[in-house]
């Protein structure tokens, strides 16, 4: 049999996984299989940290067998995006009433935490559902600039990014 195999992306910080691909067979087999969600797929999702070449073996219906191979590349470029506004309005119109990360990126631990302008935090979080409602112990915070710092650890490592987000009135 003709046997392909392809590869959804290589990996990349923004990207620490991809997908395998193949075509031509009834059955397949990959290698290395430690790498991979399930060998035996032809979709299997890649999980590695160095560039690695794999081996797809495919048998059709009659017990033939082909080869293929790709090669998945692995660079640590491009850091995790992190969407989120640079203004709020808490005022219950559900449009911009609180301020939180609206697209994490790729990352395994995170902390958002915001500060007031004398260095006190009145919020904190790790839940990436949560945000700030613009209180602080029950009392709605004035309108000005608040100083958030994301902390995140990542395929390529530890992130800290800093910013201002306004809270309008």
């Amino acid at each position: 049999p003709r046997i392909t195999a392809s590869k959804l992306a290589d990996i990349d910080c923004r990207n620490p996984t991809t997908q395998l691909n193949a075509t031509g067979a009834m059955s397949y087999s990959w290698a290395p299989a430690n790498a991979l969600d399930d060998a035996r797929k032809p979709n299997p999702m890649v999980s590695i940290d160095s560039t690695t070449s794999f081996i797809l073996t495919g048998t059709d219906a009659n017990g033939c067998a082909g080869k293929d191979t790709v090669t998945v590349e692995v660079t640590k470029t491009g850091m995790p995006l992190f969407v989120l506004p640079n203004a709020f309005t808490p005022n219950n119109d559900g449009k911009n009433d609180c301020f939180g990360i609206r697209r994490w990126g790729n990352v395994e631990v995170i902390q958002l935490s915001v500060y007031n302008r004398w260095g006190q935090i009145v919020f904190q979080t790790k839940d990436p559902k949560q945000c700030w409602d613009g209180y602080f112990r029950g009392q709605k915070q004035s309108a000005g600039g608040y100083t958030y710092v994301i902390r995140a650890k990542s395929f390529c490592g530890d992130i800290v990014r800093k910013g201002i987000v306004m809270l309008l009135k």
